[in-house]
């Protein structure tokens, strides 16, 4: 069951994320008009999840065109922003996505590391997003990496913790991909979970603990689950990130392409390549456990995903009726 297109806007990008591999991949921005052909034909495939992703997809002039037509196709539209360019194009773009989230890994001074000004744009596009996104889902992805250089610190989590609070937003927590996490920095994460206005998946913390992707029994159904369309317009198999083969979509349509006799082939080994082992790339893992749930555990998954859980908006209320209180005593242990 394909559950989400990754739509690749452009692999330009301002950023100097040091886990980011994008931009060492092909240049170049995606065309407009191939672009709303496809959210078309996403729309005739019932495919109901487009992520506009990149590169920085702020960068392309024609992105509030797209968001745009997104919406009047009843489509759930995600949108990633970070750096500058929210100052830029914050007050055309910030209200149109479904979801809106501010990437983010860290503290001024750790979050910084991108450029100079990146935080504070954070904190425009929020306060922005506060004012013209009323009741729609806001996010801080915040990425944790391990390690001596890593963002895994109480000070860091309850500066995070207090932004989202301070603004009114979810925190969802994105371990970065293939790393492997002490069980110390896993107690802290797992500790983490639990707070209110944290958004995260237990299952997703075990999967890490148990090693990722395992190649004998594959987790992974990239190619079944999720369509990969690059910003030169080609269906990537078996994912962006490990790419062994593509078909053009200048010569086939996308129903074309996904039936064709290369995908169905790429399907039969997804999960299952010497790279896989391992693995633990968020966007094609987590919709591949959503092709393995029934589709109305799916439906409500999704709708709860969207809103804030009934213990966030309990505990948020009381966290402003007492501000000695608001947050909570990082102790994982206590």
């Amino acid at each position: 069951m394909l559950s989400a297109v990754q739509l690749y806007c452009t692999t330009r990008c301002d950023h100097v994320c040091s886990f980011c591999r994008v931009r060492s991949s092909y240049p170049g921005d995606a065309d407009f008009d191939k672009i709303a052909g496809l959210l078309l034909q996403i729309k005739e495939l019932r495919i109901p999840y487009v992520d506009f992703t990149g590169g920085n997809p702020l960068l392309c002039d024609w992105l509030g065109e797209a968001l745009k037509l997104s919406n009047r196709l009843d489509q759930v539209s995600s949108l990633t922003v970070s750096g500058p360019m929210i100052a830029r194009r914050g007050e055309e773009l910030i209200g149109l996505p479904t979801i809106l989230r501010f990437s983010i890994d860290g503290d001024e001074s750790y979050h910084n590391h991108h450029g100079h000004g990146f935080y504070p744009s954070i904190l425009h596009g929020l306060e922005l997003a506060r004012s013209v996104r009323q009741n729609r889902p806001t996010q801080l992805l915040f990425t944790v990496m391990p390690g001596e250089k890593g963002n895994i610190r109480s000070e860091i989590f309850c500066d995070v913790l207090r932004l989202a609070r301070e603004f009114g937003v979810m925190i969802n927590v994105n371990p970065l991909f293939d790393s492997e996490f002490s069980s110390d920095e896993m107690e802290l994460l797992l500790w983490f979970a639990k707070q209110a206005d944290v958004q995260t998946s237990r299952g997703k913390l075990r999967f890490i603990a148990r090693g990722g992707n395992n190649i004998q029994n594959p987790t992974c159904k990239a190619v079944s689950s999720v369509l990969t369309i690059s910003s030169d317009n080609r269906l990537v198999l078996p994912c962006f990130h490990r790419e062994v083969g593509s078909i053009s979509l200048d010569d086939l349509n996308l129903r074309e392409a996904v039936n064709s006799s290369h995908r169905l082939k790429a399907m039969k080994m997804q999960g299952k390549h010497a790279f896989c082992q391992g693995c633990s790339i968020w966007c094609y893992i987590i919709p591949s456990w959503i092709t393995l749930a029934p589709q109305r555990v799916v439906a409500l998954l999704q709708a709860l995903s969207l809103l804030q859980t009934p213990r966030d908006a309990i505990l948020r209320f009381c966290g402003k009726l007492n501000s000695k209180f608001p947050y909570p005593s990082f102790n994982p242990k206590g």
